[in-house]
């Protein structure tokens, strides 16, 4: 009993050991936090041939800034669009922030604190 028992140990840490890149990032995705930015389609950015990457500030609802990147596909815009992202704690070599995922939310759905830092009228 002892040997299985043994035999199983290792196998959990050899898993845990394995899967650890996987964990962490599942981690990351969990604890992501909301932020929103404005896309006026003007900004530095490095065109792909169907991406448009972005490296931005981004504010969450109590006004705190952080430095983003993150990529818009397919997404080819004249007027300003704001943005809700959700913000993980890895960074690139910059230090700005990888975004999980974002959605496109109207100027009337952006919290005050916000509106004041992204000059939004």
């Amino acid at each position: 009993m002892k040997k299985y028992l043994g035999i199983f140990v290792l196998f959990l840490i050899f898993f845990a050991v394995w899967q650890k890149e996987e964990l962490v990032g599942l981690y990351e995705k969990a604890t992501a936090k909301e932020y929103y930015v404005q896309v006026q389609g003007n900004e530095d950015k490095q065109q792909q041939p169907t991406t448009n990457e972005y490296k931005l500030n981004a504010y969450n609802k109590d006004g705190e800034k952080e430095k983003v990147t993150f990529s818009l596909f397919d997404k080819k815009s004249e007027t300003p669009i704001f943005l809700r992202v959700n913000v993980l704690k890895s960074t690139d070599s910059e230090g700005n922030h990888f975004v999980k995922n974002y959605e496109e939310v109207k100027e009337t759905e952006l919290p005050a604190k916000v509106k004041e830092k992204l000059a939004a009228k």
